[in-house]
């Protein structure tokens, strides 16, 4: 039997639950009898069904029989206790089906394991680890949910080709049209996105996936006085909004518009980092502030990828790029003109 090309089966069933499992993760499931798939699918979305329940229960009612001689492939660990779903372990020893292939154990300490043991000890045979490292990037944002209680934070930004990020005081448009899908699509895989308020005066961004399909994130804004305009496109009806400022005795409190609301910031990005994540249940960020805003995510270390995208013109004068010397880059790609040049920190 072909593991690796089951397995990553299983990894093309996980990429249509990314972006949509909200704090859970994005899981694949492939049952296999006789070399031929009788069974697959995916978590769908938060609260729904995971992956092994989807794939037993397309089965169909002539291959039933044939789970008690089957192999279920599954991107991550069956989960071992009873959450919104019942045990996935269970459901497996349930039908009997003799063999689990898995590619990476559950951070969760709930599970870390478990899923495993009650698999073993009730006789089923489980092969751990197959395209174990294409397997953990699958599933990193939940993996630093788990691991560090706070999201997975991307930082994003633009810059030409001689390190600006564009004029002051000035929107200044700079990746090519395919970059900016490229960006929109990050923006749908993430549950929310930050700037700053110069960032949200100068720029008046949207914040949306209108170039991708895929749902909004919601939008954070950071801000020390607590002070914005309400005309701001990022107060429109698309998707919440989020002011982030500190807790300060002349900061306004008169309500945003529309229903958005305000988060007061802790003493640190990282304990903002915490609040974001327990408070907004944000499983993962993108930062698509100015250098001032990323300036703090990485002096104080809070991000796990960082994403420069260069592109092939000069401005000669404006705002600086966020300071990266020192960073090793992970890999790098072409978008057209543009490159695109990846940051990842280790675990991230």
């Amino acid at each position: 039997m072909n593991t690796e090309m089951w397995m990553r089966r299983c990894f093309d069933l996980v990429s249509l639950g990314t972006g949509h499992t909200h704090l859970n993760p994005p899981v694949g499931a492939v049952i296999i009898c006789e070399n031929r798939i009788i069974g697959e699918g995916w978590h769908k979305g938060f609260g729904k069904p995971h992956a092994e329940v989807e794939a037993i229960r397309s089965v169909k009612s002539e291959d039933l029989r044939l789970l008690s001689k089957s192999t279920i492939f599954v991107s991550l660990e069956p989960c071992s206790y009873h959450g919104k779903t019942p045990p996935c372990s269970q459901l497996i020893i349930k039908h009997q089906i003799p063999h689990v292939v898995v590619s990476v154990k559950d951070p969760n300490p709930k599970v870390a394991g478990n899923g495993i043991v009650q698999l073993q000890t009730a006789g089923i045979k489980v092969t751990e680890g197959v395209l174990e490292k294409e397997g953990k990037a699958l599933i990193r944002s939940f993996s630093r949910n788990q691991l560090s209680g706070r999201p997975r934070i991307t930082l994003k930004f633009a810059c030409s080709a001689d390190g600006f990020i564009g004029k002051k005081d000035k929107r200044t448009p700079l990746s090519n049209a395919v970059s900016n899908q490229l960006v929109h699509r990050l923006r749908a895989e993430s549950d929310a996105i930050a700037i700053g308020r110069k960032t949200a005066a100068i720029d008046n961004p949207q914040l949306t996936t209108r170039n991708y399909p895929g749902k909004n994130p919601v939008r954070l804004v950071f801000s020390r006085t607590g002070v914005l305009d309400e005309q701001l496109k990022i107060f429109d009806r698309c998707a919440p909004t989020v002011l982030v400022t500190p807790e300060k005795e002349n900061n306004p409190v008169s309500p945003l518009p529309n229903g958005h609301s305000r988060l007061t910031t802790g003493s640190s990005i990282t304990q903002t980092m915490e609040q974001i994540y327990q408070k907004l249940h944000a499983g993962s960020l993108l930062v698509e502030g100015g250098p001032e805003l990323m300036s703090e995510f990485i002096a104080e270390g809070c991000w796990d990828e960082i994403i420069k995208i260069v592109c092939p013109v000069a401005l000669r004068e404006g705002v600086k790029a966020p300071d990266l010397r020192g960073l090793a880059p992970s890999f790098r790609f072409s978008v057209g003109g543009d490159v695109w040049v990846h940051y990842l920190r280790e675990g991230g």
